[in-house]
C-alpha cells in the first residue's frame, strides 16, 4: 500500500476522533455540571529567552519570566530558572507535519509547551486543576497564532493521552519554576 494513502487514512481517522470527541464534550457539558469552571488565557508575555536542544530535550539558557493574563482579570507570573527543561509539545513523529514538536520560527508556540510542562510538573502549583492547565495550554496555542482546529486537536490529544503525566516531573525541573 502507498505510504501516502496510509497517512491520509490515519489523518482521516484522527480527524473523525477529534470531531467526535469535541461533539461528545459539547453534549456532555449540557448534562454534566463541572466542579470547577475552566480558565481562559487572554494573553501571555515572555521575556527574552534562549533554548538549547540536546537529544529531543530543550534546556532554557537564561532566567525568564512569563506572565499569564486570564480573561477573569487575574495575572500570574511564572519564573523559569536557567536549566529548566522541556520536551516541546511531545507530538508523535507521524503527526509532526500537522503540529510540530518544536517550531524554530514561533517562540510563543514553544512556550505553550514549556508552560504546560511546568504546570503539569508542579501539579498546577496547587492553583490550577489538570483540566485548567490544559485550558491554559490551548489558550497559549491560540495566542501563538495556531488555528482553533489545531489547538483543539492538541487539547484533545493531551486530554486523552497525556493526562496521566499530571504531577510527573520526569525531567526533574519542577523546582526550577515558580508561580506567583
Amino acid at each position: 500500500m502507498n505510504m501516502e494513502l496510509v497517512m491520509m487514512a490515519v489523518v482521516a481517522c484522527l480527524a473523525i476522533l477529534v470531531i467526535f470527541g469535541m461533539w461528545f464534550d459539547t453534549v456532555t457539558d449540557l448534562f454534566v455540571k463541572r466542579e470547577k469552571m475552566s480558565v481562559t488565557l487572554k494573553n501571555f508575555v515572555v521575556e527574552t529567552s534562549w533554548w538549547n536542544r540536546c537529544k529531543g530535550t530543550y534546556t532554557l539558557q537564561n532566567y525568564t519570566t512569563v506572565r499569564l493574563y486570564l480573561t477573569s482579570g487575574e495575572t500570574y507570573t511564572m519564573k523559569f530558572l536557567a536549566g529548566f527543561k522541556c520536551d516541546g509539545l511531545s507530538v508523535p513523529k507521524i503527526f509532526r507535519w500537522f503540529l510540530p514538536s518544536w517550531d524554530e520560527k514561533n517562540a510563543r508556540y514553544n512556550w505553550a509547551g514549556a508552560i504546560h510542562d511546568a504546570l503539569y510538573g508542579n501539579e498546577g502549583f496547587g492553583i490550577f486543576s489538570r483540566e485548567e492547565c490544559d485550558d491554559i495550554f490551548r489558550g497559549a496555542l491560540r495566542e501563538s497564532n495556531i488555528g482553533r482546529f489545531k489547538a483543539g486537536c492538541a487539547d484533545k490529544a493531551v486530554e486523552w493521552f497525556a493526562n496521566k503525566h499530571f504531577g510527573d516531573d520526569s525531567l526533574d525541573c519542577a523546582r526550577l519554576v515558580t508561580l506567583e
